[in-house]
């Protein structure tokens, strides 16, 4: 598994000195059954990329203890299912308590480390975890709505972003999946109700959870497998050029 914290701006001292990124082990990819192998097929090797807090787990603010890690309902079916019909799934996410001094880096791996442990224990995994550590002040490239993680993932992964999905329930995770083509999904958990609420962020799908998530992307692969045919599942669509004022977003930084 992909498990990466970044500073693509410049070294950042901590202590005794920079700290490297974390260690990074393939992982594998579950088998799928056979009933899905033309899904799979469709899939090749397109990439799935969820936000973290509001997405995954519920949404707390500025989490700091690993025991506060709580799974959202549906997340771990979603992730299953999206991993059996042949995705990549990897999670990025912006964790700026630690370039606010909240708490430190060997905290949050502990925090990632439950939420794999919790994951597991649903039979589901991720293929990575991509995490920008700094202050909003920093201007770095790699703090959402900047793609500069979602530009890394697909690198380590071989990935076509404007073949990716890119699923959170903030304005910024749409942004970010805007910016480089992809296929946007906004879950109703975390602050999605609210975006929703305010017309979706302009994003091509707004669901209710990470399972319905997975169903719809199951769809749109199956459409890609027989030609095209419509979607029709009583989904929120927002037109394709939709797309809110920064003034208007609801406030929601991680």
């Amino acid at each position: 598994m992909q498990v990466t914290t970044t500073d693509r701006r410049r070294p950042r001292a901590s202590g005794g000195g920079q700290r490297p990124a974390l260690s990074a082990v393939e992982g594998s990819v579950v088998a799928g059954r056979e009933r899905n192998k033309l899904q799979r097929s469709a899939a090749g090797g397109r990439l799935v990329i969820l936000d973290r807090d509001g997405t995954i787990n519920v949404e707390k603010h500025y989490l700091s203890d690993p025991d506060g890690m709580e799974l959202l309902p549906n997340a771990a079916a979603g992730i299953r299912r999206m991993r059996d019909l042949g995705l990549k799934v990897v999670v990025v996410t912006n964790q700026s308590a630690i370039g606010r001094g909240y708490f430190d880096h060997d905290t949050l791996e502990r925090i990632h480390n439950r939420l794999l442990t919790l994951l597991a224990a649903e039979g589901a995994t991720v293929d990575g975890i991509y995490t920008c550590p700094h202050h909003p002040a920093e201007d770095c490239a790699c703090r959402k709505p900047k793609p500069g993680l979602l530009e890394q993932a697909a690198r380590d992964f071989q990935a076509d972003l404007a073949q990716a999905f890119v699923i959170g329930d903030k304005a910024i995770d749409i942004e970010s999946g805007r910016q480089v083509g992809a296929t946007t999904l906004l879950v109703r958990s975390g602050y999605g109700a609210e975006v929703a609420a305010q017309g979706g962020a302009g994003a091509n799908y707004v669901v209710a959870d990470l399972a319905e998530a997975a169903a719809v992307i199951e769809e749109l692969l199956s459409q890609r497998r027989t030609g095209g045919r419509k979607v029709d599942n009583g989904l929120s669509l927002p037109p394709s050029d939709f797309h809110l004022p920064s003034s208007q977003l609801p406030l929601a930084t991680e």
